[in-house]
């Protein structure tokens, strides 16, 4: 077991945001055309970014077993502003790959999230 620590950072102009639901994972991405499986996971059901800007956020997950050299790994975030499950105007995402090697785990990672304009 390990822990993946990282910090989540917005665009300079991200507005304030209240009570959203955050969802950030490590996913075995190894299959092409196929949905990619849950590694880890962390769910924070009531988040509030109390000032605009880039104010980044820290997190961790739990990986329970060791990552297999021959797969490939990244992350996910999704924030859901709307609180709707899905994808929506308004909610921040991941919209670059955050490889996660087996071999070289980063010490803290860091990732942006976009808005869905």
């Amino acid at each position: 077991m390990f822990t993946l620590r990282g910090q989540v950072h917005f665009e300079p102009n991200a507005p304030v945001i209240q009570d959203a639901k955050v969802c950030i994972q490590l996913q075995d991405v190894s299959q092409a055309d196929a949905l990619s499986q849950i590694v880890g996971e962390i769910i924070i059901d009531h988040f509030d970014k109390k000032q605009p800007g880039d104010i980044p956020f820290n997190f961790e997950i739990q990986i329970s077993k060791p990552l297999d050299a021959n797969r490939r790994y990244a992350m996910f975030i999704h924030i859901d502003t709307t609180r709707k499950g899905m994808l929506s105007v308004g909610d921040y995402i991941t919209m670059e790959s955050y490889s996660v090697e087996s071999s070289k785990i980063p010490e803290i990672m860091q990732i942006k999230v976009k808005r869905i304009a």
